[in-house]
Protein backbone atom coordinates (compact mmCIF):
# COMPACT_ATOMS: atom_id res chain seq x y z
CA UNK A 1 0.00 0.00 0.00
CA UNK A 2 1.42 3.37 -1.07
CA UNK A 3 0.62 6.92 -0.04
CA UNK A 4 -0.79 7.58 -3.52
CA UNK A 5 -3.16 4.60 -3.22
CA UNK A 6 -4.41 5.77 0.18
CA UNK A 7 -5.03 9.25 -1.26
CA UNK A 8 -6.99 7.73 -4.18
CA UNK A 9 -9.16 5.70 -1.80
CA UNK A 10 -10.01 8.84 0.18
CA UNK A 11 -10.48 11.04 -2.88
CA UNK A 12 -7.81 13.55 -1.82
CA UNK A 13 -4.41 14.54 -3.17
CA UNK A 14 -1.24 12.69 -2.10
CA UNK A 15 0.17 15.98 -0.79
CA UNK A 16 -2.76 16.30 1.63
CA UNK A 17 -2.09 12.83 3.05
CA UNK A 18 1.63 13.60 3.24
CA UNK A 19 1.10 16.85 5.13
CA UNK A 20 -1.15 15.15 7.69
CA UNK A 21 1.28 12.28 8.24
CA UNK A 22 4.27 14.59 8.60
CA UNK A 23 2.52 17.04 10.93
CA UNK A 24 2.76 19.88 8.43
CA UNK A 25 -0.95 20.66 8.22
CA UNK A 26 -0.97 23.50 10.77
CA UNK A 27 -0.76 26.19 8.09
CA UNK A 28 -2.67 24.11 5.59
CA UNK A 29 -6.44 23.89 5.96
CA UNK A 30 -7.46 20.29 6.65
CA UNK A 31 -10.79 19.76 8.31
CA UNK A 32 -10.65 17.71 11.53
CA UNK A 33 -13.01 15.15 10.00
CA UNK A 34 -10.75 14.66 6.97
CA UNK A 35 -7.65 14.49 9.14
CA UNK A 36 -9.27 11.74 11.22
CA UNK A 37 -10.31 9.83 8.07
CA UNK A 38 -6.75 9.96 6.77
CA UNK A 39 -5.21 8.76 10.03
CA UNK A 40 -7.82 6.02 10.42
CA UNK A 41 -7.25 4.76 6.87
CA UNK A 42 -3.47 4.79 7.35
CA UNK A 43 -3.85 2.72 10.53
CA UNK A 44 -6.32 0.38 8.83
CA UNK A 45 -3.97 -0.23 5.90
CA UNK A 46 -0.93 -0.51 8.21
CA UNK A 47 0.86 2.03 6.02
CA UNK A 48 4.41 2.92 7.04
CA UNK A 49 6.12 5.91 5.39
CA UNK A 50 9.40 5.27 3.61
CA UNK A 51 12.05 6.40 6.14
CA UNK A 52 14.51 7.36 3.41
CA UNK A 53 12.00 9.71 1.77
CA UNK A 54 11.11 11.18 5.15
CA UNK A 55 14.77 11.83 5.81
CA UNK A 56 15.18 13.51 2.41
CA UNK A 57 12.22 15.81 3.06
CA UNK A 58 13.73 16.85 6.37
CA UNK A 59 17.00 17.68 4.58
CA UNK A 60 18.99 15.46 6.91
CA UNK A 61 19.50 12.58 4.49
CA UNK A 62 22.13 10.17 5.79
CA UNK A 63 24.06 8.27 3.16
CA UNK A 64 26.29 5.27 3.85
CA UNK A 65 29.08 4.23 1.48
CA UNK A 66 29.38 0.45 1.23
CA UNK A 67 32.66 -0.85 -0.16
CA UNK A 68 32.34 -4.33 -1.65
CA UNK A 69 35.15 -6.51 -3.03
CA UNK A 70 34.86 -8.22 -6.37
CA UNK A 71 32.42 -11.10 -5.98
CA UNK A 72 35.20 -13.35 -7.27
CA UNK A 73 37.07 -12.63 -4.05
CA UNK A 74 34.31 -12.67 -1.46
CA UNK A 75 35.18 -15.25 1.17
CA UNK A 76 31.57 -16.13 1.87
CA UNK A 77 29.99 -15.00 -1.41
CA UNK A 78 26.19 -15.34 -1.05
CA UNK A 79 26.51 -15.77 2.71
CA UNK A 80 28.26 -12.45 3.28
CA UNK A 81 25.77 -10.77 0.95
CA UNK A 82 23.04 -11.95 3.33
CA UNK A 83 24.95 -10.20 6.10
CA UNK A 84 25.11 -6.99 4.06
CA UNK A 85 21.36 -7.17 3.44
CA UNK A 86 20.66 -7.66 7.15
CA UNK A 87 22.85 -4.67 7.99
CA UNK A 88 21.18 -2.50 5.37
CA UNK A 89 17.71 -3.41 6.60
CA UNK A 90 18.56 -2.31 10.14
CA UNK A 91 20.03 1.00 8.92
CA UNK A 92 17.29 1.61 6.35
CA UNK A 93 14.70 1.58 9.12
CA UNK A 94 16.57 4.54 10.63
CA UNK A 95 16.35 6.55 7.41
CA UNK A 96 19.73 5.81 5.83
CA UNK A 97 20.37 5.29 2.13
CA UNK A 98 23.32 3.53 0.52
CA UNK A 99 25.94 3.89 -2.19
CA UNK A 100 27.55 0.62 -3.29
CA UNK A 101 31.16 0.85 -4.47
CA UNK A 102 32.51 -2.36 -6.02
CA UNK A 103 36.17 -2.80 -6.95
CA UNK A 104 37.08 -5.32 -9.66
CA UNK A 105 39.93 -7.75 -9.15
CA UNK A 106 42.48 -5.78 -11.18
CA UNK A 107 41.85 -2.70 -9.02
CA UNK A 108 42.20 -4.50 -5.70
CA UNK A 109 44.80 -2.00 -4.45
CA UNK A 110 42.99 1.11 -5.78
CA UNK A 111 40.26 2.37 -3.53
CA UNK A 112 39.33 5.99 -2.94
CA UNK A 113 36.46 7.40 -0.94
CA UNK A 114 33.41 8.75 -2.79
CA UNK A 115 33.58 12.35 -3.98
CA UNK A 116 30.24 13.19 -2.36
CA UNK A 117 29.55 13.63 1.34
CA UNK A 118 28.55 10.53 3.30
CA UNK A 119 27.68 10.09 6.96
CA UNK A 120 29.55 6.84 7.40
CA UNK A 121 31.00 3.82 5.64
CA UNK A 122 31.02 0.03 5.74
CA UNK A 123 33.88 -1.97 4.23
CA UNK A 124 32.93 -5.57 3.46
CA UNK A 125 35.33 -8.52 3.38
CA UNK A 126 38.42 -6.29 3.32
CA UNK A 127 41.58 -7.98 1.97
CA UNK A 128 44.05 -5.11 1.73
CA UNK A 129 44.94 -2.25 4.04
CA UNK A 130 44.71 0.71 1.62
CA UNK A 131 40.99 1.28 2.11
CA UNK A 132 41.19 0.92 5.88
CA UNK A 133 44.03 3.47 6.05
CA UNK A 134 42.04 5.95 3.98
CA UNK A 135 38.96 5.49 6.15
CA UNK A 136 41.03 6.02 9.30
CA UNK A 137 42.45 9.25 7.90
CA UNK A 138 39.07 10.54 6.70
CA UNK A 139 37.53 10.86 10.16
CA UNK A 140 34.40 9.03 8.98
CA UNK A 141 32.56 6.69 11.29
CA UNK A 142 33.03 3.27 9.75
CA UNK A 143 32.65 -0.44 10.39
CA UNK A 144 34.38 -3.37 8.70
CA UNK A 145 32.14 -6.38 8.15
CA UNK A 146 34.05 -9.67 7.98
CA UNK A 147 37.45 -8.00 7.99
CA UNK A 148 39.99 -6.14 10.11
CA UNK A 149 39.51 -2.44 10.91
CA UNK A 150 42.08 0.22 11.66
CA UNK A 151 42.46 2.02 15.02
CA UNK A 152 39.54 4.38 14.33
CA UNK A 153 37.02 1.83 13.07
CA UNK A 154 34.92 -0.98 14.49
CA UNK A 155 34.84 -4.51 13.10
CA UNK A 156 32.50 -7.49 13.15
CA UNK A 157 34.18 -10.82 12.51
CA UNK A 158 33.54 -14.52 12.73
CA UNK A 159 35.32 -16.24 15.61
CA UNK A 160 37.45 -18.24 13.19
CA UNK A 161 39.85 -19.59 15.80
CA UNK A 162 36.95 -20.88 17.87
CA UNK A 163 35.16 -22.20 14.78
CA UNK A 164 38.22 -24.20 13.72
CA UNK A 165 38.52 -25.61 17.23
CA UNK A 166 34.84 -26.61 17.03
CA UNK A 167 35.42 -28.54 13.78
CA UNK A 168 38.60 -30.19 15.05
CA UNK A 169 37.05 -31.23 18.37
CA UNK A 170 34.10 -32.79 16.58
CA UNK A 171 36.37 -34.91 14.39
CA UNK A 172 38.65 -35.73 17.32
CA UNK A 173 35.69 -36.95 19.36
CA UNK A 174 34.76 -39.20 16.42
CA UNK A 175 38.13 -40.88 16.89
CA UNK A 176 40.13 -39.20 14.12
CA UNK A 177 43.81 -38.68 14.93
CA UNK A 178 45.06 -37.63 11.49
CA UNK A 179 43.08 -34.55 10.50
CA UNK A 180 44.13 -32.29 7.65
CA UNK A 181 43.15 -28.70 6.98
CA UNK A 182 42.91 -27.58 3.35
CA UNK A 183 43.47 -23.87 2.78
CA UNK A 184 42.18 -22.00 -0.29
CA UNK A 185 44.56 -22.15 -3.24
CA UNK A 186 45.76 -18.76 -4.52
CA UNK A 187 47.67 -18.87 -7.79
CA UNK A 188 50.69 -16.64 -7.03
CA UNK A 189 50.77 -15.51 -10.66
CA UNK A 190 47.20 -14.17 -10.45
CA UNK A 191 47.14 -13.09 -6.80
CA UNK A 192 50.74 -12.22 -5.84
CA UNK A 193 50.31 -11.70 -2.11
CA UNK A 194 51.99 -13.35 0.84
CA UNK A 195 50.30 -15.48 3.48
CA UNK A 196 50.30 -12.59 5.97
CA UNK A 197 48.16 -10.58 3.52
CA UNK A 198 45.47 -13.24 3.19
CA UNK A 199 41.98 -12.71 4.61
CA UNK A 200 41.93 -12.84 8.41
CA UNK A 201 39.84 -16.03 8.31
CA UNK A 202 42.63 -17.86 6.46
CA UNK A 203 45.27 -16.74 8.94
CA UNK A 204 43.25 -17.46 12.09
CA UNK A 205 41.88 -20.82 10.98
CA UNK A 206 45.37 -21.95 10.00
CA UNK A 207 46.85 -20.85 13.32
CA UNK A 208 44.04 -22.55 15.25
CA UNK A 209 44.54 -25.78 13.27
CA UNK A 210 48.23 -25.97 14.13
CA UNK A 211 47.58 -25.02 17.77
CA UNK A 212 44.99 -27.78 18.11
CA UNK A 213 47.28 -30.38 16.55
CA UNK A 214 50.13 -29.32 18.84
CA UNK A 215 47.93 -29.40 21.95
CA UNK A 216 46.56 -32.87 21.15
CA UNK A 217 49.77 -34.35 19.74
CA UNK A 218 48.39 -34.81 16.23
CA UNK A 219 50.38 -34.80 12.97
CA UNK A 220 49.72 -31.83 10.69
CA UNK A 221 49.07 -31.62 6.97
CA UNK A 222 52.15 -29.74 5.76
CA UNK A 223 50.30 -28.18 2.82
CA UNK A 224 48.10 -26.27 5.29
CA UNK A 225 50.95 -23.86 6.03
CA UNK A 226 50.11 -21.52 3.14
CA UNK A 227 47.85 -21.03 0.13
CA UNK A 228 50.18 -22.15 -2.65
CA UNK A 229 49.12 -25.83 -2.71
CA UNK A 230 46.17 -26.94 -4.83
CA UNK A 231 43.30 -28.88 -3.29
CA UNK A 232 44.23 -31.91 -5.38
CA UNK A 233 47.80 -31.89 -4.06
CA UNK A 234 46.63 -31.36 -0.46
CA UNK A 235 44.31 -34.37 -0.72
CA UNK A 236 47.10 -36.42 -2.29
CA UNK A 237 49.39 -35.60 0.64
CA UNK A 238 46.72 -36.59 3.13
CA UNK A 239 45.93 -39.88 1.39
CA UNK A 240 49.62 -40.78 1.15
CA UNK A 241 50.06 -40.14 4.88
CA UNK A 242 46.91 -41.95 5.98
CA UNK A 243 44.82 -38.96 7.07
CA UNK A 244 41.24 -39.97 7.87
CA UNK A 245 39.58 -36.55 8.01
CA UNK A 246 39.77 -33.11 6.44
CA UNK A 247 38.50 -29.64 7.31
CA UNK A 248 37.79 -27.53 4.21
CA UNK A 249 38.10 -23.75 4.19
CA UNK A 250 34.87 -23.34 2.21
CA UNK A 251 32.01 -25.33 0.72
CA UNK A 252 33.50 -25.03 -2.77
CA UNK A 253 36.66 -26.67 -1.47
CA UNK A 254 34.54 -29.32 0.25
CA UNK A 255 33.20 -30.26 -3.18
CA UNK A 256 36.73 -30.42 -4.58
CA UNK A 257 37.96 -32.60 -1.71
CA UNK A 258 35.04 -34.99 -2.20
CA UNK A 259 35.78 -35.16 -5.92
CA UNK A 260 39.43 -36.09 -5.43
CA UNK A 261 38.62 -38.61 -2.69
CA UNK A 262 35.99 -40.29 -4.86
CA UNK A 263 38.52 -40.42 -7.71
CA UNK A 264 40.69 -42.52 -5.38
CA UNK A 265 37.74 -44.82 -4.60
CA UNK A 266 37.51 -43.51 -1.05
CA UNK A 267 34.03 -43.37 0.45
CA UNK A 268 32.80 -40.43 2.55
CA UNK A 269 32.39 -40.87 5.49
CA UNK A 270 33.18 -44.60 5.66
CA UNK A 271 36.85 -44.12 4.70
CA UNK A 272 37.38 -40.38 5.15
CA UNK A 273 35.37 -37.67 6.93
CA UNK A 274 35.08 -34.09 5.70
CA UNK A 275 33.84 -30.98 7.55
CA UNK A 276 33.61 -27.54 5.99
CA UNK A 277 33.05 -23.93 6.93
CA UNK A 278 29.98 -21.98 5.75
CA UNK A 279 26.57 -23.54 5.28
CA UNK A 280 25.18 -22.49 1.89
CA UNK A 281 21.76 -23.82 0.79
CA UNK A 282 23.39 -26.41 -1.48
CA UNK A 283 25.32 -27.98 1.42
CA UNK A 284 22.40 -30.23 2.35
CA UNK A 285 22.08 -31.44 -1.26
CA UNK A 286 25.75 -32.34 -1.69
CA UNK A 287 26.84 -35.97 -2.00
CA UNK A 288 27.09 -36.60 0.87
CA UNK A 289 25.27 -33.71 2.61
CA UNK A 290 27.98 -31.59 4.21
CA UNK A 291 28.64 -31.24 7.91
CA UNK A 292 29.38 -27.53 8.33
CA UNK A 293 30.49 -24.91 10.80
CA UNK A 294 27.94 -22.26 9.89
CA UNK A 295 29.18 -18.67 9.96
CA UNK A 296 26.52 -16.32 11.45
CA UNK A 297 26.58 -13.87 8.54
CA UNK A 298 23.15 -12.32 9.10
CA UNK A 299 23.87 -11.78 12.78
CA UNK A 300 27.22 -10.24 11.84
CA UNK A 301 25.44 -7.85 9.49
CA UNK A 302 22.93 -6.79 12.13
CA UNK A 303 25.74 -6.22 14.62
CA UNK A 304 27.69 -4.14 12.07
CA UNK A 305 24.62 -1.96 11.56
CA UNK A 306 24.22 -1.55 15.31
CA UNK A 307 27.86 -0.54 15.82
CA UNK A 308 27.76 1.98 12.97
CA UNK A 309 24.49 3.48 14.17
CA UNK A 310 25.91 3.79 17.68
CA UNK A 311 28.89 5.74 16.38
CA UNK A 312 26.74 7.96 14.16
CA UNK A 313 24.30 8.81 16.94
CA UNK A 314 27.02 9.48 19.51
CA UNK A 315 30.04 10.77 17.59
CA UNK A 316 33.16 11.02 19.70
CA UNK A 317 31.52 9.22 22.62
CA UNK A 318 31.92 5.59 21.58
CA UNK A 319 35.20 3.73 21.29
CA UNK A 320 35.93 1.46 18.30
CA UNK A 321 34.96 -2.14 19.02
CA UNK A 322 35.77 -5.57 17.63
CA UNK A 323 32.96 -8.12 17.90
CA UNK A 324 33.60 -11.79 17.12
CA UNK A 325 30.58 -14.05 16.70
CA UNK A 326 30.84 -17.84 17.11
CA UNK A 327 29.64 -20.26 14.47
CA UNK A 328 27.30 -23.24 14.82
CA UNK A 329 28.04 -26.88 14.01
CA UNK A 330 25.49 -28.34 11.58
CA UNK A 331 25.87 -32.13 11.55
CA UNK A 332 24.99 -34.01 8.38
CA UNK A 333 26.41 -37.11 6.66
CA UNK A 334 29.96 -36.18 5.62
CA UNK A 335 31.65 -37.05 8.92
CA UNK A 336 31.57 -40.30 10.83
CA UNK A 337 33.56 -42.36 13.33
CA UNK A 338 37.13 -43.21 12.42
CA UNK A 339 37.91 -46.80 11.51
CA UNK A 340 38.38 -48.70 14.76
CA UNK A 341 35.98 -46.40 16.63
CA UNK A 342 32.82 -47.75 15.02
CA UNK A 343 30.38 -49.90 16.91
Amino acid sequence: MTLKEIAAELGVSPSTVSRVLNGRDKNFTVKPELRKRILDRVAERDYKPNPMYQSMRKKDNQQIAIFLPSYLEAALEADINAGVDAMNNSLFEKGFSFHYLVRPLEQRATYGLPQWKVAGAVAVDVRRSELVCELDESGLSYVVLNGVAGPNGSAVQADDAGNMECAMKYLYELGHRRIGYVNPYRDPKLIPIGFAEQHYSVIRRTASYFEFCLAYGLPVLESAKDCTVTVEDAVAEGVARGFTAYVAYSFEMYMEICHYLHARNLHIPRDVSVVTFNNPPLARFAAPPATCVEIPCKEMGVEAGRLLLERLERPGETEPQVRMLPGRLVIRDSAGPAIGKRQ
